[in-house]
């Protein structure tokens, strides 16, 4: 007869053959659980010779932290394009979002980094991905001045709401966002996007 020992409130017994066995896998998923750890580290630090090494160890590229930041999240959020390429190049996942919804698109909107913004539009990303909050890349990107982006993104056929308005006025083009209204720097003969109102 086996002993059991309550390890919760609902009376689940773990008998000492089940412990042994819940111990190994407890053991076994440690060193992935690590070595995920170890991919975020070196991707935040820009390690881009790190996150190769640990690429070669069959480390899931996925991996995220308990905000659902994967590395290519924060090689998204930090810039970093050749970091960027490798992970891409591993398999990384581009529509991976974080714990409140922001996808590396989101991320690298948000951030002006349009050299990464460039490779997911090319990668066909859904450019209209919304976070948690409803907001978008060409949202974040137009609220956060960073015109090149605004451009990539509209011209990839992103979605133009009513929380966010384009107009063209003397040849310059303008994004709205309530009541504010800045040039994005950009020439606005080609520009077909939105239904002017």
């Amino acid at each position: 007869m086996e002993a059991s020992v309550d390890i919760n409130s609902k009376g689940t017994a773990l008998t000492p053959t089940k412990a042994v066995a819940a111990s190994t896998v407890a053991s076994d998923e440690q060193p992935e659980r690590f070595k995920g750890m170890a991919l975020l580290a070196a991707t935040k630090a820009g390690d881009t010779k790190k996150v190769s090494s640990l690429i070669g160890t069959s480390v899931d590229i996925n991996y995220s932290a308990e905000d659902g930041f994967t590395a290519l999240a924060l090689a998204a959020r930090q810039g970093c394009w050749t970091l960027f390429q490798v992970l891409i190049d591993a398999g990384a996942r581009t529509d991976q979002a974080s714990a409140d919804g922001f996808t590396p698109l989101i991320i690298a909107a948000q951030n002006g980094h349009i050299n990464i913004l460039s490779i997911l539009v090319n990668k066909l990303v859904n450019v209209d991905q919304t976070s948690q909050s409803g907001s978008t890349a060409l949202m974040w990107s137009s609220h956060t001045s960073h015109a090149p982006c605004v451009k990539e993104l509209v011209e990839a056929g992103a979605t133009v709401s009513f929380s966010l308005s384009i107009r063209m006025c003397h040849s310059e083009t303008y994004y709205e966002t309530g009541r504010h209204c800045k040039p994005i720097g950009f020439d606005s003969a080609d520009f077909r996007c939105a239904k002017w109102e």
